[in-house]
């Protein structure tokens, strides 16, 4: 859920000859006036004409990506109160903990992370706000006394776990568009108005531990 750049470093043996050449030349580099040092040139009307489109299309893409996402999530917490529908007619089930579960999910958009906002501990917080009503529901599931009698719980149950692991599919897929998204902003920024002042975007995926 950051956004972490990596460098890999590679060592090489030179031999004493190439140390002193290399030395050389740094010497050389450095002795130069600030003045002859040139910039990135600008990028021509005609490439800044075809920043913009690039970057409209990725802002695109990642809306759609967003769109699809959260149409999943929805789609999890639609069937999660329909199984809790589902429980209430199982008898010998904790209706009140249905009912709390029902409050609970019903709390979920809210708590929900936001594309413009999006942070890890918003992340987090939600994960673990449907994960507590996640872990509860699939307790409930499997105190049903008769499979057989009531098989739409275990059918309700299936959708929610399809439904979830969209959600995770989902989110690689933003992350991929938005990737490149923060790549065109660190290369591009400049020559694109409308990605100028533009903030890095945060990602679902955490990186590896160092």
């Amino acid at each position: 859920m950051r956004l972490s750049v990596f460098c890999l470093i590679r060592w090489r043996f030179w031999s004493a000859s190439t140390l002193v050449s290399a030395f050389l030349l740094l010497a050389t580099a450095c002795s130069k006036s600030p003045d002859t040092v040139q910039e990135v040139p600008r990028a021509t009307p005609a490439q800044q004409q075809a920043l913009a489109q690039e970057f409209r299309a990725l802002n695109d893409s990642l809306d759609a990506t967003w769109a699809r996402m959260m149409a999943d999530d929805d789609e999890k917490i639609f069937y999660t109160n329909r199984l809790l529908d589902e429980l209430e007619q199982v008898p010998g089930l904790d209706a009140s903990r249905i009912a709390q579960l029902r409050a609970a999910n019903a709390r979920l958009k809210a708590r929900r992370y936001a594309k413009g906002t999006m942070v890890s501990d918003s992340i987090d917080s939600y994960d673990r706000a449907q994960d507590a009503v996640l872990g509860q529901l699939t307790a409930l599931v499997a105190k049903n006394p008769d499979p057989d009698r009531y098989p739409l719980v275990g059918k309700l149950a299936q959708e929610v776990q399809i439904h979830d692991q969209r959600v995770l599919f989902r989110r690689n897929d933003y992350d991929e568009v938005a990737r490149k998204l923060n790549i065109f902003l660190f290369d591009h920024a400049r020559d694109v108005p409308a990605a100028a002042g533009r903030p890095q975007l945060a990602l679902f995926t955490l990186p590896p531990s160092p």
